[in-house]
């Protein structure tokens, strides 16, 4: 059995036909025709059904306004997305070939044959419910992503605060959003790349003392990469939100699930150390603990930032 081929279409209306498709291609296999445990099996399948319902209530949403608003506007869907409906729709057929071989499978005295757990077939079904799994993960990985794009559609188009209440249910695999939440952070987040800017351009003016140099030039230096993560994940789009989940780095879902109190929390030990930059109290090896201090607030401040955006490496 063949899997439908999807291509990429600029309808709304077209792109929620492919889903369609998809889902029906997703339809869930006779699992009671073997006597092999599907208990995994199972589960893969309906988390994965679940994804691609929550996938088609995006694309519903922009087909609403499409309709109502007459508007000329297409949801911007990574191509590879259709690939891996098309890779979906092969492994559930390949599944339901298996389950079938397996069915009717016929031994030299003319019994049906049951598979046992740890034989050849077994197996078989459990590599298709690891790639099941796989293709779960991956659009999980995207959803918040295409999410992402919603929200921004909606602000521009229809001013609406929340994405949609068509998305507000249980089968989600994440909560809706607030846009109101998402601005504040980014927001807070814009607060503290202007914050780590001033004690740039104070550290440039600071005239540290020769020991002091090599420290001042690789806090200075790391500064400069905060100010470079912040804004690469402020100004991030879908695609390069998906870039950046490819290559391990910051996902939007992890981006929205960022804690506004720890940014400011961030931005106060920088606000610090500016302060006692400005009060002429160089932190040296000489300086007593309690000088000290607010240097390493700096420092542990960049740790923490770096982390939280996952630009450690």
């Amino acid at each position: 059995m063949e899997a439908t081929q999807f291509t990429p279409s600029a309808s709304c209306s077209q792109l929620l036909g492919a889903i369609d498709q998809a889902i029906q291609s997703l339809q869930r296999p006779d699992l009671e025709l073997t006597g092999i445990s599907t208990d995994r099996l199972a589960y893969q399948y309906q988390a994965l059904h679940e994804v691609v319902d929550s996938f088609r209530a995006i694309l519903a949403v922009y087909e609403n306004h499409e309709r109502s608003e007459e508007l000329d506007y297409s949801p911007v869907i990574d191509p590879t997305f259709f690939d891996w409906i098309a890779n979906c729709s092969t492994t559930v057929s390949c599944m339901q070939e298996e389950i079938d071989k397996q069915a009717g499978a016929i031994n030299s005295d003319g019994f049906v044959e049951i598979a046992m757990p740890g034989d050849e077939a077994d197996l078989a079904l459990k590599n298709l419910a690891n790639s099941l799994d796989d293709n779960r993960k991956l659009l999980s990985e995207f959803l918040p992503i295409l999410r992402c794009d919603l929200d921004e559609f909606l602000a521009a188009h229809a001013g609406q605060a929340y994405i949609s209440p068509n998305l507000e249910d249980n089968t989600l695999p994440y909560p809706p959003t607030v846009q109101g939440d998402i601005h504040t952070l980014k927001s807070k987040l814009y607060g503290l790349s202007d914050t780590i800017k001033m004690c740039l351009e104070t550290i440039n003016r600071f005239n540290s003392s020769e020991d002091l140099t090599a420290v001042m030039g690789d806090l200075r230096q790391d500064l400069q990469k905060c100010v470079q993560v912040l804004t690469e994940v402020l100004t991030n789009n879908g695609s390069e939100w998906i870039e950046s989940m490819i290559q391990g780095k910051l996902t939007y879902a992890e981006f929205c699930e960022i804690d506004v109190e720890d940014v400011m929390s961030l931005d106060s030990a920088f606000r610090q150390f500016n302060d006692a930059l400005h009060s002429h109290i160089p932190p040296s090896s000489t300086a007593s603990h309690e000088d000290s201090v607010n240097f390493s607030i700096a420092e542990n401040a960049i740790v923490i930032l770096l982390s939280l955006l996952k630009a450690t490496g």
